[in-house]
C-alpha cells in the first residue's frame, strides 16, 4: 500500500500540529509509553498507529540529523511493508530484536533524500518538547506539576480510547476495563528514568545475562582509554552513527589513529560538560555476562574515582604497557602500576586481569622475551600484595590493533594461551574478552539490610530527584520507605530502574537509578548511603575505630593527622584522635600501647573522627562501607579496615510527607 491511511480526527489535528501545549506534552508522555513497552517486546496499552509513527518519526529524526514529517516516513515505509497489518498487530513496522532497537538503512536515506523541513513545519508547530531532544535537567522538560490536574485527566481520557482509535465515540469501555486502563495510566507516570537523550538508541540489557562490574587500571599512558573504548566499540551500546560521528572529528584533528581513546574521551568531555551519556555507553557485552565500566579511565581525579569505583567492582584490569621504558615506568615505586594494583587488592577487589598492552610496540614488535619478562616480574608484585598469579589470567594484547583483543592474534603465534587455576574453577583461552569470562559472580548478600552509597545525584526533568549508586547488600523495591545518611532524610522510593528497564527489586550488584519523592536534588549528595527505615537504617558516625597499615608516608603519622579518607563514594577529612597499638601486620599480635608516632610499613589500631558526617560501617558487618584509603600528598598514604564505628544518637531527621504516608499504610 503506498497511501497513507486517514488519520481518525483527534490524530489529524495533532499530526497537523493545531493542538494546545498541555495536549503535546501528553502525546509526548503516551509516545514514551508507546516505546517504552516496544522496545521491552509488550504490547502497547492505549497506543493507537499515530503513536507508533511518532515513535519512529522520532528515531528517524535521531538517525539524519533534523526532524521530519510522520507522513513521509508512512509514505516510504509503505513501499516496505504492509503497514496496516504491521498496526493492526501492534508490531512497530520496522525490525526489532531482542538486543537492539534498528531502523532499515534503504528507509532512512530515502527520507533523509526526500524528506524537507517544510515537511514538519506544521507537525511540530506547538511541540515545544519533542521527545529526542530531552536533556535531563533541562527547564524545557515536563515538570510533574505539569502532570497533574486536568492535563493528567486529558491524558486517562486518550489513553482510554487509544487503542481503538475512537475519538470519544462508539464502544464504551466497562467500568472496570476504564479503571484497570487508569491504574496502568498511573503506574507509567510512576515509571521513572526514561528521559535520556540516548534513550531510542540504548541497547537493552535485560537480567538474562549476569551484571558484572570492573575497574580499568593502570599507568598513565598504559593504553587505558584505548583498550577500554576498543571493548566498547566493538562490543557494546554506542550506536554506530556516533561512532562515525566522532571518527570524523577524530581524522579532522589529526588524530584518527587514537579513534577508540577518541571515542572514549569524547563521552567523557560530553560527561564532564554535565551531558549525561546513557550507561550503556560504558558497558559491553561477552558470552557470558554484561559488563558495565564503573569509572572510565583517565579522569582528572582519576585515583580518587578508581578508589570509590574500585569498591564497586567486582574485578579489575590491570592495564601494563610492554612498549621500551613504558613498563618500567609504571612498575617502579613512583609508578601507579603498583599503586593501582594494590590499592585493587587492598578495596576487596579479588579477581585480576593482566592485560599486556602495546605489544606491536616491543623490540622486535610481538616479542615473546619482552612479555615473558613483564609477566614475571608483575606476577612476582602482584603475589606480594595478595593476589595468587596462578589465578590471574595474563593476556599480551595491542588494545588498538586488536591483537588478542575478541579474536587471537596471527603476529603472535608463540602465545599459547592463558590458564587459569583457582579452587572455584579451572579456565583456559587466548583474548581478552574470553578471560573476562572467567569473572566469577561474587555472592550477593541480599539477606543483609539495605546499603547503597550513592554515587551521583540527578534531577531530571519531568521526573524529579533520581540517585544513582549500586547496592552493596540488601534489596531496593519501589514503595520502599527509605534513609538517607548522614543527613538523615527518610523519603518513599517511587521506582527503580537499570538500563531503563522497570525493576520490581535491585539486587546487591545492581547499578540502578531510582526516584525518590519530595527530597531535592540538594538535600541529598554522592557519598551519602541510603538503607531500609524499617531494617536497621544507615546513620552518621560521630567516630570509628580502624585498622590501618601505612603504606608510604615521607615522615611520621601521630594523633592529630588529618588526611582524606575515601571510604565506599565518600571523601571526607578524618582525623588520627587517639594511635590506641601498633600491631603485628601479618598475625595482628599487639606490639606496643599508646604509640607516639606511625611509619611507612607500621600497623596499628587507630580511633578517628570525621570531620564532617559520614557514614560509615564496620567491615565486619557491611564489607564495601568498611574499607579505605588514606589519601594525603596526591597518593595513597594509608589503607585501612573499620573494626567498629560509634554511631551519633540524633533526632527523627526530616521525614517526608510520602514516607509518612507510606508507614501509615504499612508499606
Amino acid at each position: 500500500m503506498g497511501e497513507a491511511e486517514t488519520l481518525p480526527s483527534d490524530e489529524k489535528q495533532a499530526e497537523t500540529g493545531i493542538c494546545t501545549a498541555e495536549e503535546s506534552i501528553v502525546w509526548s508522555q503516551e509516545v514514551e509509553v508507546c516505546l517504552f513497552h516496544a522496545m521491552l517486546g509488550h504490547k502497547p496499552v492505549g497506543v493507537n498507529r499515530h503513536f507508533h509513527m511518532i515513535c519512529i518519526r522520532d528515531k528517524f529524526s535521531q538517525n539524519i540529523g533534523r526532524q521530519v514529517s510522520s507522513k513521509v516516513i508512512w509514505d516510504h515505509l509503505s513501499t516496505m511493508y504492509d503497514m496496516q497489518a504491521l498496526h493492526e498487530s501492534e508490531i512497530l513496522p520496522f525490525p526489532n530484536s531482542e538486543k537492539s532497537f534498528v531502523l532499515p538503512e534503504e528507509i532512512i536515506q530515502d527520507v533523509k533524500e526526500v524528506g524537507s523541513e517544510d515537511d514538519v513545519k506544521e507537525e511540530f508547530k506547538e511541540e515545544s518538547d519533542p521527545p529526542a531532544t530531552h536533556e535531563e535537567g533541562s527547564n524545557s522538560s515536563v515538570k510533574m506539576s505539569e502532570r497533574s490536574g486536568s492535563g493528567r485527566e486529558k491524558e486517562r481520557e486518550r489513553a482510554e480510547r487509544g487503542g481503538s482509535g475512537e475519538t470519544g465515540s462508539g464502544s464504551k469501555e466497562s467500568a472496570g476495563e476504564k479503571r484497570k486502563r487508569s491504574r496502568a495510566v498511573e503506574k507509567t507516570e510512576e515509571s521513572s528514568i526514561r528521559s535520556h537523550p540516548f534513550f531510542l538508541s540504548c541497547v537493552i540489557m535485560g537480567k538474562e545475562k549476569i551484571h558484572i562490574n570492573i575497574v580499568v587500571i593502570g599507568h598513565v599512558d598504559s593504553g587505558k582509554s584505548t583498550t577500554t573504548g576498543h571493548l566498547i566499540y566493538k562490543c557494546g551500546g554506542i550506536d554506530k552513527r556516533t561512532i562515525e560521528k566522532f571518527e570524523k572529528e577524530a581524522a579532522e584533528m589529526g588524530k584518527g589513529s587514537f579513534k577508540y581513546a577518541w571515542v572514549l574521551d569524547k563521552l567523557k568531555a560530553e560527561r564532564e560538560r554535565g551531558i549525561t551519556i546513557d550507561i550503556s555507553l560504558w558497558k559491553f557485552e561477552t558470552t557470558k555476562y554484561y559488563i558495565t565500566i564503573i569509572d572510565a579511565p583517565g579522569h582528572r581525579d582519576f585515583i580518587k574515582n578508581m578508589i570509590t569505583g574500585t569498591s564497586q567492582a567486582d574485578c579489575a584490569v590491570l592495564i601494563v604497557a610492554a612498549g621500551v621504558g613504558e613498563f618500567e615506568a609504571g612498575i617502579s615505586k613512583n609508578g601507579q602500576t603498583r599503586e593501582h594494583a594494590l590499592l585493587a587488592y587492598t578495596l576487596g577487589v579479588k579477581q585480576l586481569i593482566v592485560a599486556v598492552n602495546k605489544m606491536d610496540s616491543t623490540e622486535p614488535s610481538y616479542s615473546e622475551k619482552r612479555y615473558d619478562e613483564i609477566v614475571k616480574e608483575v606476577s612476582a608484585y602482584i603475589k606480594k600484595i595478595g593476589y595468587s598469579p596462578a589465578a590471574v589470567p595474563f593476556v599480551p594484547i595491542s588494545g588498538w590493533h586488536g591483537d588478542n583483543m575478541l579474536e587471537s592474534s596471527s603476529n603472535m603465534p608463540w602465545f599459547k594461551g592463558w590458564k587459569l587455576d583457582r579452587k572455584e574453577q579451572h579456565a583456559s583461552g587466548v583474548t581478552l574478552l574470553e578471560a573476562l569470562d572467567t569473572i566469577m559472580p561474587p555472592s550477593r548478600p541480599t539477606d543483609k539490610p539495605l546499603r547503597l552509597p550513592l554515587q551521583d545525584v540527578y534531577k531530571i526533568g519531568g521526573i524529579g530527584t533520581v540517585p544513582v549508586g549500586r547496592v552493596e547488600t540488601g534489596i531496593l523495591r519501589p514503595s520502599m520507605v527509605v534513609t538517607f545518611a548522614p543527613v538523615n532524610i527518610t523519603t518513599e522510593v517511587k521506582s527503580v530502574e537499570m538500563h531503563h528497564e522497570t525493576l520490581t527489586e535491585a539486587l546487591p550488584g545492581d547499578n540502578v537509578g531510582f526516584n525518590v519523592k519530595n527530597v531535592s536534588v540538594k538535600d541529598i549528595r554522592r557519598g551519602n548511603v541510603c538503607g531500609d527505615s524499617k531494617s536497621d537504617p544507615p546513620q552518621e558516625a560521630s567516630g570509628f575505630t580502624a585498622q590501618v597499615i601505612i603504606l608510604n608516608h615521607p615522615g611520621q603519622i601521630s594523633a592529630g593527622y588529618s588526611p582524606v579518607i575515601d571510604c565506599h563514594t565518600a571523601h571526607i577529612a578524618c582525623k588520627f584522635a587517639e594511635l590506641k597499638e601498633k600491631i603485628d601486620r601479618r598475625s595482628g599480635k599487639k606490639l606496643e600501647d599508646n604509640p607516639k608516632s606511625l611509619k611507612s610499613g607500621d600497623a596499628a589500631i587507630v580511633d578517628m573522627i570525621p570531620g564532617k558526617p559520614m557514614c560509615v560501617e564496620s567491615f565486619s558487618q557491611y564489607p564495601p562501607l568498611g574499607r579505605f584509603a588514606v589519601r594525603d600528598m596526591r597518593q595513597t598514604v594509608a589503607v585501612g579496615v573499620i573494626k567498629s564505628v560509634e554511631k551519633k544518637i540524633g533526632g527523627s531527621g526530616k521525614v517526608t510527607k510520602s514516607a509518612q504516608k507510606a508507614q501509615k499504610s504499612g508499606k
